[in-house]
């Protein structure tokens, strides 16, 4: 029987830009998230299974509680830059 390896990992939290430069650079190892593409597949090799995702949302605590789309109108939204969420929301151009 195989034993577990002993692996430890470093996380850095940087914008996605200098993210993107690192693995571009061969500074980072791996990278959390990047939507795929085929220029970034000449630098990057993608695993072919998904991560598990899980639906996420956070509010500022003054706001109240978002439970349908319909309760995002009048409210500013921050989203990461080349994100993609669930496609009524990347559709809205009312948001």
């Amino acid at each position: 029987m195989a034993r577990p390896l002993n692996v430890s990992f470093n996380f850095n939290v940087v914008p996605l830009r200098r993210a993107l430069a690192l693995m571009v650079n061969g500074l980072a190892d791996s990278m959390l998230g990047p939507n795929r593409n085929s220029e970034r597949e000449a630098y990057m090799f993608y695993i072919d299974e998904e991560l598990p995702r899980k639906k996420r949302c956070f509010l500022h605590k003054k706001t109240p509680n978002v439970i349908e789309h319909r309760y995002l109108f009048g409210f500013s939204i921050s989203v990461l830059r080349e994100a993609i969420y669930y496609d009524k929301f990347n559709k809205d151009d009312k948001l």
